[in-house]
């Protein structure tokens, strides 16, 4: 029981916007499906990620494919991967990005881009809308980047964007990145849209806490303050 107990706080630790008797719930239901079908020592892992795979896809408005995709992501490229697809899937932007913070820098991981622009370079403090949004822990919805003071003039207004959103992915210790939708055009996003990547950022940042980012291909300095996690 004390095992149950420590699951369903991290769990709830992961997800916030999840009431807590809804993950004890969740685990309840799942120790009854798989109760006596798996050998014992399967089970703790079995129903930590059923349990996951439930809460994501609650937070992703019933999306069970794309939770399932997160669920069984095993590494950092192969998240970037599924995150910038479903971002410009369900945004319909022209591009996105998967940021990181990595000291006083923001490190754009992974971009599907209009044109080659940030991926694999770093930013620091006030050289990228990203930091905005992981420093303040806020949503950024730029409807002009030639209209707002928050857009650093260096970064953004060279490139083929027009208008973006940034919002922060959430972890342990604090925001660990954020994630980027942007399109050529002006135009501004959708509350229902943001609403749908706050939560998909949560799930990111649920992700990268249990996969840890040392196995970042693009990223080695990352190996010795994150060691990876899940093999």
């Amino acid at each position: 029981m004390d095992s149950l107990t420590g699951l369903v706080a991290e769990l709830s630790a992961q997800f916030p916007a999840v009431p807590f008797d809804e993950v004890r719930r969740h685990c309840a239901e799942a120790m009854q499906e798989l109760g006596g079908s798996v050998p014992a020592l399967a089970v703790p892992e079995m129903l930590t990620r059923l349990v996951r795979l439930r809460l994501m896809a609650a937070l992703l408005e019933d999306d069970r494919d794309l939770a399932a995709a997160l669920c069984t992501t095993d590494s950092l490229t192969v998240l970037a991967r599924t995150v910038r697809a479903a971002v410009t899937a369900r945004l319909g932007c022209a591009g996105a990005s998967l940021v990181l913070l990595d000291g006083d820098q923001c490190f754009h991981a992974d971009e599907d881009p209009i044109a080659p622009m940030w991926a694999g370079q770093r930013f620091r403090v006030g050289e990228c809308l990203a930091w905005w949004s992981i420093g303040y822990g806020q949503v950024a919805v730029i409807s002009d980047v030639n209209c707002d003071e928050r857009v650093p003039p260096q970064a953004y207004r060279s490139a083929q964007v027009r208008s973006m959103v940034t919002v922060p992915i959430p972890g342990p210790q604090g925001t660990t990145g954020a994630i980027g939708g942007y399109w050529p055009d002006a135009r501004q996003a959708r509350r229902a849209d943001v609403g749908w990547l706050q939560r998909l950022a949560q799930a990111t940042g649920a992700v990268i806490a249990d996969v840890g980012l040392g196995g970042a291909p693009w990223a080695p300095n990352f190996r010795t303050r994150f060691p990876a996690r899940r093999r």
